[in-house]
């Protein structure tokens, strides 16, 4: 199954610009795993939050 990368860049867009800039200086498939992983405990942390 692939992830639905749009869907991962919109929540690093609109949540964190500085991790989303740093990240593009990863190697793309570095890239790619960083970036679940953040909306992973993104999404995680809005949720225990109530957002």
């Amino acid at each position: 199954m692939e992830p639905d990368w749009k869907a991962l860049l919109r929540v690093l867009r609109a949540h964190s610009a500085t991790f989303y800039l740093g990240s593009l200086l990863f190697p793309k498939e570095a890239r790619k795993g960083a970036w679940a992983v953040y909306a992973a405990c993104r999404l995680g942390d809005e949720a225990v939050d109530g957002q």
